[in-house]
């Protein structure tokens, strides 16, 4: 039986302009919760995206990286950034790629990703400081925890303009301009996309908490849900607001 959210979300959320999770991301998510995979396996999943596959090495040849000679083959660029910076490349990369095709007029897109790539290494840097091992778990989730927004836009651009200009004239926060205007926010759209993409719970979850007022109370939920929620917070402080 379905919720009324659940009901909402269907008549407001065109499925067919969902586009599919491309099979590099898919893996980055998986293996952040789940299993490995080798360098020799992983480079062939990277070189059916050239566009990936290029930026990979662009970074791998990049100044920041010491080593002897160029490298020249993704799996030498594996090893050379190891795992968790592939994963994070995949993901950052991947993802923004997905959506840059249906642009909107109005919504800062470039402002969305410095917000979500600024709240996502946050959340990897406070895991790493309380000694919390999933951390890339954390990092996919401040990565992809304003997704919602851009599901929102492929939707419903010109009633979603309504939710900025209730932001703006109400001085109320997105989550609450979006109750208002839909009965729904970005975080439940979020919901409605990974299990469209069929992405593990252990990400859902961070995602769906991290606006719930309840995380300021004692054992209220996931250790992942506070490092999100405060993450997201410093990102804004730091000058990277999701929209402006």
């Amino acid at each position: 039986m379905t919720t009324p959210i659940e009901n909402l979300l269907a008549q407001t959320i065109n499925i067919s302009e969902i586009p599919a999770l491309p099979e590099a991301a898919r893996w980055a998510i998986y293996t952040t919760l789940t299993m490995d995979i080798s360098a020799e396996d992983l480079s062939k999943i990277i070189k059916a995206n050239p566009s990936l596959a290029l930026k990979i090495l662009k970074i791998a040849n990049s100044p920041v990286y010491t080593r002897d000679t160029p490298v020249a083959t993704i799996k030498d660029a594996i090893i050379l950034l190891g795992y968790k910076t592939i994963k994070g490349i995949i993901l950052s990369v991947t993802i923004k790629d997905l959506f840059t095709e249906k642009q909107s007029g109005w919504f800062n897109y470039k402002g969305f990703w410095l917000h979500s790539i600024a709240t996502a290494f946050v959340s990897g840097e406070i895991a790493k400081l309380i000694n919390y091992t999933p951390d890339d778990t954390v990092y996919a989730a401040g990565l992809l925890h304003d997704i919602g927004k851009i599901i929102f836009l492929l939707s419903t651009e010109e009633q979603y303009f309504e939710v900025i200009e209730t932001i703006e004239n109400e001085n109320l926060t997105f989550n609450r301009a979006e109750m208002k205007i839909f009965g729904f926010d970005h975080t439940d759209v979020a919901d409605f996309l990974f299990g469209h993409w069929k992405l593990p719970e252990k990400l859902i979850l961070p995602i769906q908490e991290h606006h719930k007022q309840a995380l300021s109370q004692p054992g209220g939920y996931t250790t992942a849900s506070h490092i999100l929620k405060i993450s997201n917070e410093i990102a804004h402080i730091a000058g990277f607001p999701s929209h402006n």
